[in-house]
């Protein structure tokens, strides 16, 4: 996967996405973790902490932010990451899946449904 870029009146990004490895998968599951014992008061902050936040976090192999002249540090704090403009946060989500499916919420629906349709008599 190529290097995404953006750049606005007060951020430029430069973050490269990453097919995670065994390593990176468990790096995850230790942010989910982390999430779910230490849970927000909003459930859209909670549910971007737990099903968004360590994807990308575990996902991305190089991420260099600068938001007004000063570069934030690495690993994003999830603090940071939820203020990220919307553009950027979604193409970066969108590249770390196309690289980790498997991560995408419904993945494991839509195999189950593919699994069922392929076994299933005609």
């Amino acid at each position: 996967m190529s290097e995404i870029t953006y750049q606005d009146e007060n951020i430029q990004a430069a973050i490269t996405p990453k097919r995670a490895d065994i390593l990176d998968g468990l790096r995850r599951g230790q942010l989910i973790e982390q999430a779910i014992q230490d849970p927000e008061d909003d459930l859209l902050r909670q549910a971007a902490k737990e099903l968004v936040y360590p994807d990308v976090i575990a996902g991305t192999e190089k991420c260099e932010i600068v938001y007004k002249d000063k570069t934030l540090p690495w690993p994003l704090p999830f603090d940071l990451f939820i203020h990220l403009p919307g553009e950027l946060g979604d193409r970066w989500v969108e590249a770390v899946y196309e690289l980790n499916p498997t991560w995408a919420l419904g993945y494991q629906d839509e195999a189950k449904k593919k699994t069922s349709e392929s076994t299933s008599p005609d």
